[in-house]
């Protein structure tokens, strides 16, 4: 259709295709001509004939012809039945001003839109479009419709989209206030795609005022009304009328009885829309988190004005929820804490009053399970803040410094305890979500202080600075380290008093600061330490120019005191990132980075120097610090740091390394990592100043061996990012050569440390290659030695070199084709004079031997000299020889002293390889000289087929041996005892004694087989084994060391038993029979009076049986549960199906949707036995009830979790 100027330009004014039928719209092809004449037949006959004559693409007689006048045009009948009588168009059409009357009361939303245009105001009526418009612009950046549509619990779009497309009614829609259900309503309406949303959207008006809203239904047909206003008794004549009604509700709403309720919406679902929307990337993770709380608060967070809409509480009494944020409801130290700040006697009047605000529409203050937080903080406070007393902030202070000042209990605890804490009855008095919340508040009101009108003698900030200074004046360690978790927060709300308060107990040498490191030993579940929110607080000061030069100063001192640990956040971290050349972690510019930089240089030199070099070499690598979470400190600026802020950053940073390394030869060298980087200029000053620094005594051969190594690194890895070419590396080539050594050890030995770099490409890397041409260069450097200095000049090389050099240093030489020591006497001469000898002989034998030179190796090693040596030194040398049964017979020969030396030495990689007979003589040689641990592992790696009494044997034998051995082979000896259990040549008695023994190493996993077999076959054994772990009182009193240790075992076993007592060959057994093992066991239980706590330990067991024809529990397990009658076995049963089900892996909000499928599991199997076994359809249910409980504190989690997500 045509619009505007359009209406001149030639052609139709409109071609229209429609697929179905429609009251005022031809179906299939139409096209329209319009005019606006005084005289309507005139301007139709004229339109008629010029469309006849030339219908342009169209084909008449495949066409309908329409034309539209907004006259009256009585005679349109008679003017139609004449073109209709010409035959020329399929069909002719007129639409008059009653025509266009009628349609438009089918479309309100248009008739409301075009009434202003021709001059007819339409009062208290509104389009969807004009709702939305006037709704979303009131913020910056404008709502999306997307915002207030995804993310529901239940998809409330979905059933409000179904009950438009039904029959009409009436249908309520609860939000947490009447206008967050309108916004929806609209929101769901504006995203309603294609042509179905343009005529839903065509049919609503939103009705403002009861005068309006008679019009609105009788004029309209079809149409879908919104009232805006509290009167809703009209509703029912609207539906009469064929109107579909949709009722804005709150939360003390209820007039309508079919509601679509509006729940909260997920957090990671609403923020991924509010990117979508425009949010700026630093408000987004709090701005989603009030979101959720509260759409409407987080309009009023983002209305250009912020007054756009007071909330109903705003002139109610909110202070003692406003300034506690958050609590638990049935903690009773939160109670008392609320009481105190309300100035009430009992929790129960501020609860009373809780609840009361809770329930009124867009509540400030929403619960969670048994957590109470506010909605949005920032409103109450902008709110609320200026309403509040003397007294009030009196009682804030007596709150914060009885609640932030208590020693955790779990301190007493030993560290490893702590994480169990509850289970030892050290609990904190005051729950973590009030103390949080608590120092959020002296936080917001510090922020909030200078900006906020107060009616109050003294400014908050003075009541802020008073808290915590009080707070941090007890310079204990357990007083800190219980503080600790709120220092971010405490440093926020008082800058100037915690920077003085850290300053001061730095100054006075307190262990306080120094024992807030608690993270230098293995913890139990992670690694953390208080010390971490320190650095988090001075983080968050360094933010400011104010602070920064005291904050990192700070950290610089911690730095230097740091005793090292296992977690990555460290002073010298935090420091590093502050003063990041890339990312902006301060609102400081270079010019101050560098002066304190300067501060840090001068003050601690070493940390100054660290920082240094931190900055320059982590190629850009840098992390975020914290900010502030109520201050504008570093807010709404990009995250990356102009380009010439980082170039002139990083060149002031390498100048001051050049000044700074002087002629330190080991700063000096550091800084060649960082070389590439260097200007021309700063690379000369460079080799200069370790040119200069090598003239030191002993100094040259260092420098020139780590010079060697860097630029042989260059050439080896050409194309890796950090490889130097070129000109720069030709200078220090230079150097290189310059500063080479004129002695031939100083200038050959590092050819034998441990994986040189060799500066010989191969690429790709050919490991095979690379060790031949090393071997090639220990060659040419022993040579090199030999050629200068002969056998003194080996020794030099040895005395020089790593003790673990001397093997490589033998083999070099022994590749050599005639050396002096291929004489016997002056080889034994040498291993006699040099304390290294034995080694470089034994590697000068192995390169003979890779000669084939095994003839001269056994003549040397039989000469009388040789055997005449030490047996551990004989035996070392018979290593050179290949580990076979030549050698084996030769080693025989040597005496028992040097095969003992030989089999406790020679490697197990290198027997038993010619042959399976040879690895099987090898076995019997170890297990002889009783090398077991070394047995185990030939006879797994060269899968060796033992006799099972023998696996048995070696499994004894090294049990006692070595328990490292075992500790790490538990994987393989578990292997080995499993298969076992499965072999017939097995005493399995004898195995599950073995077992027994290797119990430790199954951990928490299933028992052994064979143990699991002979306890469930065994009805004595179980009692036994179950008297052990539960002896009673009497039995604990006297036991010793060994006992404790048994009865612990016991027990850990009777825990990882699984499967029906009874079971054979992987079938469940008959009633009969396991009521016979039930009834043995219970006799001797029974007896020792721990029948009770036996029934508790087979339920367990019995929760482990497998189902049986796709029935759970097996019905010879619902039969013992009826025979037994036992609540205590009963109370297993549930208890042992509940811990079975181990620890489980969901998303932060996806709450207990896991749990809500076992529910329903549980209770269709309740169902299924219910019939004939009443007691375990009981416990079945009882099993739901207990994940129906669970699944409701997940909800609960879920949703605290989204709601204070920051």
């Amino acid at each position: 259709m045509r619009a505007g100027d359009g209406v001149r330009e030639v052609g139709f004014d409109g071609i229209v295709h429609l697929d179905t039928p429609h009251s005022f719209i031809p179906q299939g092809d139409s096209v329209w001509e319009m005019g606006v004449n005084a005289d309507p037949l005139r301007k139709a006959n004229g339109d008629y004939r010029t469309r006849t004559d030339k219908p342009l693409t169209v084909t008449p007689a495949e066409t309908t012809f329409v034309f539209v006048t907004p006259r009256r045009w009585p005679e349109k009948g008679e003017w139609i039945q004449r073109r209709l009588a010409e035959n020329v168009w399929r069909d002719v059409r007129v639409l008059d001003a009653d025509d266009l009357e009628s349609w438009l009361s089918t479309a309100p939303a248009v008739d409301t839109w075009l009434a202003p245009l021709v001059g007819h105001l339409t009062v208290g009526v509104s389009t969807v479009e004009q709702f939305w418009s006037q709704w979303s612009e009131a913020t910056n950046p404008p709502f999306t419709p997307e915002v207030l549509t995804v993310g529901w619990k239940d998809d409330p779009v979905s059933t409000l989209r179904t009950f438009l497309a039904a029959e009409p009614g009436a249908r309520g829609l609860s939000g947490e206030s009447p206008q967050m259900a309108e916004a929806f309503i609209a929101a769901t309406l504006m995203a309603w795609p294609g042509v179905e949303g343009e005529q839903v959207r065509a049919r609503t008006l939103f009705v403002g005022q009861e005068s309006a809203w008679t019009n609105a239904v009788v004029q309209g047909k079809s149409s879908i009304l919104v009232p805006l206003f509290p009167q809703r008794s009209h509703v029912t004549s609207a539906v009469h009328q064929g109107h579909h009604v949709l009722v804005p509700l709150g939360r003390r709403d209820g007039s309508i009885r079919q509601v679509i309720v509006l729940s909260r919406q997920q957090r990671r679902v609403l923020r991924e829309a509010l990117v979508r929307m425009g949010v700026p990337e630093t408000q987004l993770e709090s701005l989603a988190t009030l979101g959720r709380r509260s759409l409407l608060a987080l309009r009023r967070r983002l209305a250009h004005l912020e007054a756009v809409h007071t909330p109903p509480w705003a002139g109610q009494n909110l202070v003692a929820p406003m300034l506690a944020g958050a609590w638990i409801d049935t903690q009773s130290g939160d109670q008392q804490a609320l009481a105190q700040l309300a100035g009430e006697q009992d929790y129960a009047a501020v609860q009373r009053a809780v609840i009361g605000l809770a329930q009124q529409n867009e509540p400030p203050l929403r619960r969670t399970g048994s957590s109470w937080l506010l909605t949005s903080k920032e409103d109450a406070w902008t709110l609320l803040a200026p309403t509040l007393m003397e007294a009030n902030l009196n009682r804030l202070v007596n709150v914060v410094q009885t609640v932030l000042g208590t020693v955790d209990p779990a301190l007493a605890l030993p560290a490893e305890q702590r994480p169990m804490a509850a289970l030892y009855g050290k609990v904190h008095p005051y729950s973590e979500l009030l103390r949080e919340e608590l120092a959020d508040t002296l936080a917001l009101m510090g922020a909030r202080s200078a900006d906020t009108s107060w009616y109050l003698l003294e400014s908050p900030q003075t009541y802020v600075d008073q808290i915590v200074r009080s707070l941090l004046s007890t310079r204990t360690t357990d007083a800190w380290t219980s503080l600790a978790p709120a220092f971010p927060q405490l440093a926020e709300a008082a800058p100037d008093v915690f920077l003085t308060a850290v300053e001061q107990a730095l100054a006075s040498g307190t262990p306080s600061l120094v024992d807030l490191f608690q993270d230098a030993k293995s913890q139990v579940f992670g690694h953390s330490s208080p010390h971490i929110f320190l650095l988090l607080a001075l983080e968050g000061l360094a933010w400011l120019p104010t602070f920064f030069s005291r904050a990192t100063l700070l950290l610089g001192r911690l730095s230097d005191l740091d005793p090292g640990g296992q977690t990555l956040n460290r002073p010298s971290n935090s420091l590093a990132e502050v003063f990041s050349p890339w990312l902006r972690n301060t609102d400081v510019g270079v010019a101050d980075k560098l002066r304190g930089v300067d501060v840090l240089r001068e003050q601690l030199p070493d940390v100054g120097w660290r920082l240094m070099l931190a900055l320059v070499v982590t190629d850009g690598v840098s992390g975020r610090t914290r900010t502030p979470n109520w201050r504008d400190w570093g807010q709404d600026l990009p995250w990356q740091l102009p380009e010439e802020q980082i170039i002139e950053m990083l060149a002031e940073i390498r100048n001051r390394l050049l000044q700074d390394a002087g002629g330190c030869s080991d700063r000096l060298l550091g800084l060649l990592q960082e070389y590439r980087h260097f200007d021309p200029l700063q690379q000369d000053t460079l080799c200069q100043a370790i040119h200069t620094a090598a003239q030191a005594p002993d100094a040259q051969t260092v420098i020139w061996e780590a010079l060697r190594e860097f630029v042989a690194s260059q050439y080896e890895f050409p194309t890796a990012h950090w490889a130097i070419t070129g000109g720069p590396l030709q200078k220090l080539e230079q150097l290189r050569d310059q500063l080479q050594p004129t002695d031939v050890i100083a200038k050959n030995k590092w050819v034998f440390s441990q994986s040189p770099t060799l500066g010989l490409q191969t690429h790709p890397i050919d490991f095979g290659k690379h060790h031949e041409l090393w071997m090639q260069a220990q060659t040419t450097a022993v040579a090199d030695v030999l050629a200068s200095a002969q056998a003194d000049g080996i020794q030099s090389l040895l005395e020089n070199s790593d003790p673990s050099a001397a093997q490589a240093i033998g083999q070099a030489v022994g590749r050599l084709p005639h050396t002096l020591f291929n004489d016997p006497q002056s080889l034994l001469t040498f291993i006699q004079t040099s304390p290294q000898g034995a080694g470089f002989a034994a590697g000068l034998l192995l390169a003979w031997r890779f000669s084939q030179r095994r003839k001269e190796i056994t003549a040397l090693l039989t000469r009388p000299e040789f055997t005449a040596r030490a047996a551990a030194e004989q035996a070392f040398l018979l290593q050179a020889l290949p580990a076979d049964t030549e050698t084996w017979s030769l080693v025989q020969s040597l005496g028992g002293e040097v095969a003992q030396a030989y089999w406790q030495q020679v490697s197990v990689f290198e027997v038993g390889r010619e042959s399976t007979e040879a690895a099987e003589e090898a076995y019997r040689q170890f297990r002889t000289y009783e090398q077991h641990t070394t047995a185990f592992y030939l006879a797994q790696l060269r899968s060796l087929d033992l006799p099972g009494h023998e696996w048995l044997s070696l499994l004894e034998a090294f049990e006692e041996q070595d328990a490292a051995f075992v500790r790490d082979q538990a994987h393989h000896i578990r292997e080995l005892l499993e298969e076992l259990a499965e072999r017939t040549d097995v005493d399995q008695s004898k195995l599950a004694q073995t077992a027994w023994a290797y119990l430790p190493l199954y951990g928490y996993s299933q028992a052994p087989a064979a143990l699991n077999q002979a306890l469930l076959a065994d009805p004595e054994l179980y009692a036994t084994i179950f008297l052990t772990a539960f002896p009673g009182a009497a039995g604990q009193s006297d036991e010793d060391q060994e006992g404790k240790k048994r009865r612990e075992r016991a027990a850990h076993l009777l825990w990882m038993l699984r499967g029906v007592p009874g079971t054979a060959n992987g079938q469940l057994p008959d009633e009969a029979t396991l009521h016979a093992w039930y009834t043995a066991v219970q006799a001797r239980l029974k007896a020792q009076d721990r029948g009770r706590i036996g029934d508790s330990q087979i339920g367990q067991l019995l929760a482990t049986a497998p189902a049986q024809d796709g029935q759970w529990p097996p019905p010879v397990v619902c039969t013992l549960i009826e025979f037994a009658k036992s609540e205590a076995l009963e109370d297993g049963f549930r208890l042992g199906r509940y811990n079975l089900r181990g620890g489980t892996n969901r998303d932060l909000d996806s709450g207990g949707d896991l749990e809500r499928e076992l529910v329903a599991q549980y209770q269709q199997q309740a169902q299924t036995v219910e019939a004939r076994w009443p007691r375990t359809a009981q416990c079945l249910r009882e099993l739901a009830q207990m994940y129906e409980q669970e699944a409701r504190r997940h909800d609960d989690d879920a949703e605290l979790t989204q709601d204070r997500w920051t």
